[in-house]
């Protein structure tokens, strides 16, 4: 499903959307669970592939199922966000909102596996990549409505609870986006919404921006992509200067060679006065050729080399792509958020 047909509403203010609806328009959302990208134990019980199940034995962690979404997150659009609604906690709540990358394994819940993380209602920890977490938010449980958010701007995952925003807990390990760091990063590419439980009789129903969200992320959403435009702007003017003053540096060094010709003869003429008698040029005759030659290169090459910055330009102005910002730049969004280091080997489990 594409973003013509389904868009969520603070997903209207994103440069890339705002700048871009054509290259928006190919893009695919999270729109449903995908029954095909789920646990043994995980059943979808309504039409919309919204709600779902925990149907397996519930002894214990051993019996730990998840479900993910049908698309990957894409990272072009900046910011993504959805909710998760518990309808039944089940026996012990065991239930958990997250992230993961494709092909983790099922029958853990979100966080415990490798490149996945999740928010639990049972303990209100966070686990990021092992079977321990670290205390984190409030416990939920019946009725209570969580939200996961990924920030590719400012680098970051957050948690929401009954529309309250939770800390910012986690980076990424990546510099900048979208160019170059992206493949070096922990969280690179396809992140999938995820939702696990481990429980008889638990069941939940998710929102992934058809209808309004609990928290206001609308708002949320708009000082994200204000800053994130802003750095746009100061990042494509940085670059068009650098080009025209690039540009200008060989105008002008066409222009000085053009008022300060050298007379002396052609290159033909020199070369073949030397073969004609066999001589080897001295070595002022050789600076003479050198600097002809290299005349004749840059009056040649000239035009195209100004024409191609101009073209980089032009091209740099209209991508529109977001850039790098800091995570400090989101102190005034969420002024109690202390970001750490996402792959931090120091966490306390």
């Amino acid at each position: 499903m594409t973003v013509d047909y389904f868009l969520p509403s603070y997903l209207r203010d994103s440069p890339l959307y705002k700048n871009n609806k054509r290259l928006y328009s190919s893009i695919s959302l999270p729109t449903q669970w995908n029954a095909a990208d789920a646990s043994s134990y995980i059943t979808i019980v309504d039409d919309e592939n919204l709600t779902v199940k925990y149907i397996g034995p519930g002894r214990n962690w051993v019996d730990a199922a998840s479900i993910r979404a049908n698309y990957p997150i894409p990272p072009e659009i900046g910011l993504y966000y959805y909710e998760m609604t518990v309808v039944n906690c089940g026996d012990r709540g065991c239930i958990g909102i997250g992230l993961s990358k494709p092909a983790t394994r099922l029958n853990r819940m979100p966080g415990w596996e490798q490149d996945t993380i999740g928010y639990h209602g049972d303990d209100g920890n966070l686990y990021r990549e092992r079977g321990t977490g670290v205390k984190y938010g409030p416990l939920y449980t019946t009725g209570e409505t969580v939200g996961c958010g990924i920030n590719f701007f400012d680098k970051y995952i957050f948690f929401t609870k009954n529309g309250v925003s939770l800390r910012i807990e986690y980076e990424f390990n990546f510099d900048g986006y979208p160019f170059g760091a992206l493949n070096k990063s922990k969280i690179v590419g396809e992140m999938y919404p995820m939702c696990g439980m481990e429980s008889p009789n638990e069941s939940i129903t998710v929102n992934f921006g058809e209808k309004p969200f609990i928290f206001n992320i609308d708002c949320y959403a708009k000082k994200i992509f204000e800053k994130a435009e802003k750095k746009i702007e100061e990042k494509q003017k940085a670059i068009k200067l650098a080009a025209e003053s690039a540009a200008n540096s060989i105008q002008n060094q066409a222009e000085v060679i053009n008022t300060n010709p050298i007379s002396n003869p052609s290159n033909d003429e020199i070369i073949s006065h030397n073969t004609n008698h066999d001589v080897t040029p001295d070595p002022e005759t050789t600076l003479e050729i050198n600097t002809i030659v290299h005349i004749n290169a840059i009056d040649t090459n000239i035009t195209d080399t100004v024409t191609s910055i101009l073209s980089d330009i032009s091209d740099v102005v209209s991508s529109n792509v977001p850039i790098d910002s800091t995570s400090s730049d989101i102190d005034d969004v969420v002024s109690t958020n202390v970001p750490i280091d996402f792959t931090s080997s120091d966490i306390v489990t």
